[in-house]
């Protein structure tokens, strides 16, 4: 059940009667709008047609793997597109991620963020897939990804589709709460000489340069990066790292392409604590860098083939030895590399205007290497081979079916099937109808199966293999079975008029297995933190809401909200944790952008999210976070300067009271922070 407190009295109401309820009331006054809008005499130079405003639903790729109307997708998705991303002022990716309804941002320091759909959250969050431009960065050793080292620069994002909701049927397992597919702008956008310089708070240096050709047959994309801060105010976790990225758009023939992708990124990022022997401040070396290529062809009369392969690689450096005069010397060695091979073939065909399908196969090889981590000096490797198939069936013109599945396996998980069923029905061509039932898993990570952490006392045996020479932080049980969720949505979307959007979801999910921290004994070791499969099912209830509008052509709304319930059993007593309060009850976004003329535009962000107690945070005790309110505001001019275009932008964040964000542990508040920008463009 949903429960909704007002004023102190407990109202539970199922989920049925949630949807009838907002649904029915939504739809009358949308349908009475929208047949409003056509009831307009012919002569009317006010009358707005079916056709302009179907014009405005947006397409989608991310949810089956086809270009569909959003309307027509078998799920819930959030776009989130250019003019968004730089109205909301947000500096990092991760800071963008709040306008999507349930999906909690946070910073656990300056340079490791979270996002997590719905809570559930520790720094890893491993329960997210996130594709750019179709190339998986799920990093393979910790899970989950490492937003910090992405080579990637906001300016070059086109668009961003969040799939709100279990989407293995597309993209396998790991797509388990949700998945995020940043699409980055075609290389002939880029046309010309960018530069780019952010000053602001926490020391903030931001760099850009970039250059972009378009040719007859090839276009070009070349960018180089730089970010320096000094992270939060009580804590070592400063960053200085530099990055390049290229794209190649290559066209053989009309219907016949080649993209290339390459990036890279190093630096050093600081990390532990002042006076914390176990974690002495210091600089940990990253270094990550990727190639990608995807051919595409399109035939007329067999559809459109497609084959990639990408390779992603990542170094971290962090190792170092006690300090503050204590005995033994030990040694702490956290590092760790991984590289991910990936081979994708897809086929995309139409038969008639009735029915469509996307299929193909994958294959991918992971290797990691960690010698203290997993006390080997060998690589350790996981394999997967994986089959999908996703179909869109059109029954008449109002009713549209969607069948999909993944059939995949790995070396540490037997075969698993993950379907999805989806029935679109079009109220009238502006509202739709969706109801969904599909399943995901998230398959266990190399260092939830196969880690043995060891801390070595090197003044005594420096290859920390004698017994008494060292001691184990964390050793994996192994044979973990992978997380499994099932979700049963259902849901209304409405193009009200050619201004107003409605997007609103109710979902009830079941998850089982759930691979949590755990306390076990070895005759080595006494009390050593591992992993093993919660043996309850935990129950997630969602009642979601996302819109968007403009006021006219020079104003614009988006708006989101999320409640969400999670009826979930506690953690093993011996770790006095629980899942319950890492689902915040309630959070909501709203961004309001408006065009003042001249080249001044305004933007103002406000964002909500209910107390939460993130997974991971240290202390046993409850330390669940107050309410958080943030208000953020943006204000630009676009003028001419030398001949050339150039912008100057003031971002002013939490202007409002202070607050902690992930915990109050050794930390003090995050307070207002001001970025000042200035961008110039040469042709």
């Amino acid at each position: 059940m949903l429960r909704v407190e007002i004023n102190d009295m407990n109202l539970n109401i199922s989920i049925v009667t949630i949807f009838f309820r907002w649904v029915t009331g939504l739809l009358g006054g949308c349908v009475l709008v929208t047949f409003s809008v056509y009831a307009e005499t012919p002569d009317s130079p006010t009358q707005v047609t079916e056709q302009d405003i179907l014009s405005d639903i947006p397409t989608v790729l991310s949810a089956s793997r086809m270009p569909q109307p959003v309307s027509e997708a078998p799920a819930a998705i959030t776009i989130i597109d250019s003019e968004m991303i730089e109205a909301s002022g947000a500096r990092n990716l991760v800071d963008v991620f709040r306008l999507v309804p349930g999906f909690v941002t946070a910073n656990f320091d300056g340079n490791r963020a979270v996002v997590s759909p719905y809570g559930l959250s520790d720094v890893y969050s491993r329960r997210i897939q996130v594709l750019i431009d179709g190339r998986s960065v799920y990093s393979p050793d910790y899970g989950g990804v490492i937003w910090s080292d992405l080579p990637l620069a906001l300016e070059e994002i086109d668009k961003i589709e969040v799939v709100r909701g279990p989407n293995a049927a597309s993209y396998g397992a790991n797509s388990f709460l949700g998945v995020i597919n940043i699409i980055t702008k075609p290389a002939a956008v880029s046309d010309g000489v960018r530069i780019k310089y952010t000053y602001g708070r926490q020391n903030t240096q931001d760099s850009l340069l970039q250059y972009g050709y378009a040719g007859k047959r090839a276009d070009y994309r070349v960018t180089l990066g730089y970010q320096k801060d000094s992270g939060f105010e009580d804590l070592f976790d400063s960053r200085r790292t530099s990055f390049f990225n290229s794209r190649i758009d290559y066209r053989l023939s009309n219907n016949n392409t080649i993209n290339v992708y390459a990036g890279a990124l190093g630096g050093e990022i600081g990390e532990g604590k002042e006076g914390d022997a176990k974690d002495i401040p210091r600089d940990e070396h990253v270094l990550s860098n990727y190639q990608q290529v995807r051919w595409t062809y399109i035939s007329e009369n067999s559809g459109e083939y497609s084959l990639q392969y990408f390779r992603n690689y990542h170094d971290s450096r962090d190792s170092f030895v006690n300090a503050y005069g204590l005995y033994p010397v030990v040694l702490w060695d956290y590092d760790i590399t991984s590289e991910r091979h990936d081979l994708e073939f897809q086929h995309q065909v139409g038969f008639g205007s009735f029915l469509r399908l996307a299929w193909g196969v994958n294959g991918r090889i992971d290797s990691v290497t960690g010698e203290k981590i997993f006390n080997s000096n060998s690589d350790l490797e996981s394999r997967l081979s994986r089959a999908f198939v996703n179909s869109e069936w059109h029954v008449g013109r109002d009713l549209l079916f969607h069948f999909g599945t993944v059939v995949e396996r790995t070396t540490i998980t037997d075969t698993e099937f993950s379907p999805r069923t989806a029935v679109n029905y079009h109220i009238t061509p502006l509202h739709t109808i969706r109801a969904s039932y599909s399943e995901s898993t998230r398959n266990p990570t190399l260092v939830e199966e196969k880690a043995e952490i060891r801390i070595c006392a090197i003044s005594s045996d420096p290859s920390c293999t004698a017994i008494g020479s060292y001691f184990v932080a964390s050793r994996s049980r192994g044979g973990l079975n992978p997380e499994r969720i099932a979700s049963r949505d259902i849901g209304y979307y409405g193009q009200i008029t050619n201004s107003l959007q409605l997007d609103i979801r109710l979902s009830r999910k079941k998850l089982k297995y759930l691979i949590d921290w755990t306390l076990d004994n070895y005759p080595d070791a006494l009390d050593v933190l591992g992993y093993s499969n919660r043996d309850v099912t935990d129950i997630l209830e969602i009642a979601e809401l996302q819109s968007t509008y403009s006021l006219d052509s020079n104003s614009k709304l988006a708006i989101s909200y999320a409640y969400m319930d999670f009826e979930g059993g506690r953690y093993p007593e011996a770790n006095k944790r629980f899942y319950t309060p890492s689902v915040p009850r309630q959070m909501a976004s709203l961004l309001a952008v408006h065009n003042f003329g001249q080249g001044y535009k305004g933007s103002i962000g406000y964002y909500l999210l209910d107390r939460i107690r993130h997974l991971d945070t240290e202390d046993s005790t409850d330390t669940s976070l107050d309410p958080r309110r943030q208000l953020d505001l943006r204000l630009s001019r676009q003028f001419m300067l030398a001949g050339s275009e150039a912008t100057i932008s003031c971002v002013l964040q939490n202007v409002l009271d202070d607050y902690y964000e992930y915990q109050e542990t050794d930390r003090k508040p995050i307070s207002a922070r001001y970025y000042v920008t200035l961008a110039m463009k040469f042709w």
